[in-house]
């Protein structure tokens, strides 16, 4: 019998939340279908904050554990993102408000003159089409089996030269507001300032990412993540339904920003 592993990298669209390996969230997306296709193994690589030179950097590091028969997702992140700070990846989103409260005031100013100066979106689209580039090149040659499901930018981008993805894992996440106001609240009021969400999405919203993703892996069907999902379901007067729809936020101390090997043997 083959045993087949399920590879993840990317951003925080693919962390469940949960460090603690013992308290994974077992109805998360990438979770359960490693389940479903019968994986051997489940090893996510994800991390929150992390740009897509980090991203790649992760999947170059564990080349040599794929085998032909895995599975590998590779989550893209935000072309705005930039891995600056060697040490600190998920520092890449260094468009957050309080970035100059976490780290040395020379470091902060660092950032800034380079976004200020030195940063334009034709080099961020350049290089996002070459990590998809580069991608696609160890696909080939280490004949894998891979998707990458865009976290953000999907359109005029080379995502995918096998399958066939529309849409991203932000229209998933957004749309599950019903309005502008209701996503304020949920992200200020509700959550205080951390999303609750496994993944950014809703544990409904999970299952329905499951049964796409065998089907697309599967019978190599279009991947619709532009349509299909539960939507308009998050807001102030419906606190109810989300109950049993969270995942359990980290301790402040829990080191959740952190990219690490997380394997679970089925």
């Amino acid at each position: 019998m083959i045993k087949r592993k399920l590879w993840v990298f990317g951003d925080s669209y693919g962390v469940h939340l949960y460090e603690d390996p013992k308290k994974k969230t077992e109805w998360f997306w990438a979770y359960q279908l490693a389940k479903q296709l019968g994986c051997s193994e489940y090893i996510n690589r994800s991390g929150m904050g992390v740009g897509n030179e980090y991203i790649q950097y992760q999947i170059n590091q564990q080349s040599k554990s794929i085998k032909p028969e895995d599975y590998v997702i590779v989550i893209s992140s935000s072309i705005s993102r930039q891995w600056l700070i060697y040490d600190s990846p998920h520092l890449s989103n260094f468009h957050v408000g309080n970035l100059q409260k976490i780290i040395p005031r020379e470091t902060y100013e660092a950032i800034r003159m380079y976004a200020t100066h030195l940063m334009f979106d034709e080099r961020n689209c350049l290089q996002f089409a070459a990590m998809l580039g580069w991608v696609h090149y160890m696909t080939d040659k280490h004949n894998w089996n891979t998707i990458v499901v865009p976290g953000f930018e999907n359109e005029g981008f080379p995502v995918n030269h096998k399958y066939n993805v529309h849409g991203s894992l932000f229209d998933i996440c957004y749309d599950e507001f019903k309005t502008s106001k209701d996503e304020v609240w949920f992200y200020n009021d509700f959550c205080k300032t951390r999303d609750n969400r496994a993944g950014h999405i809703i544990k409904n919203n999970h299952y329905i990412l499951t049964e796409k993703l065998v089907d697309t892996l599967t019978n190599g069907t279009d991947l619709r993540l532009d349509q299909g999902f539960e939507k308009n379901c998050i807001s102030k007067d419906n606190v109810n339904f989300l109950t049993g729809q969270l995942s359990e936020a980290p301790r402040a101390d829990s080191g959740a920003y952190a990219s690490g090997a997380k394997a679970v043997t089925f």
